[in-house]
């Protein structure tokens, strides 16, 4: 893929992200919408908080069953085990 289609797709994200942001925002919530492009199990578990301040991770559950998760991993499972802030994992 090229760097274009993840600026691409990085922005449409973002659009979409917008909304939710506002709303939490309005509701008084101290909330930052970015999207980040990369490794994104160790920018997420590393990276990212040591550079804001973060105190929690909010992540949704993959859903993918035992056999895909041994597999292919999961980026959550790493973030819960790995992450230097709290994560809190929704479903």
């Amino acid at each position: 893929m090229s760097e274009d289609f993840y600026q691409d797709f990085a922005v449409r994200t973002k659009e979409k992200l917008q909304p939710y942001f506002e709303k939490a925002r309005h509701q008084g919530v101290n909330v930052r919408a970015e999207v980040i492009i990369g490794s994104i199990k160790t920018v997420l578990a590393k990276d990212f908080p040591d550079q804001h301040d973060v105190d929690l991770i909010v992540l949704g559950n993959t859903g993918i069953n035992v056999v895909e998760k041994m597999l292919q991993g999961s980026h959550t499972n790493y973030l819960v085990r790995h992450a230097k802030a709290d994560v809190l994992v929704v479903k």
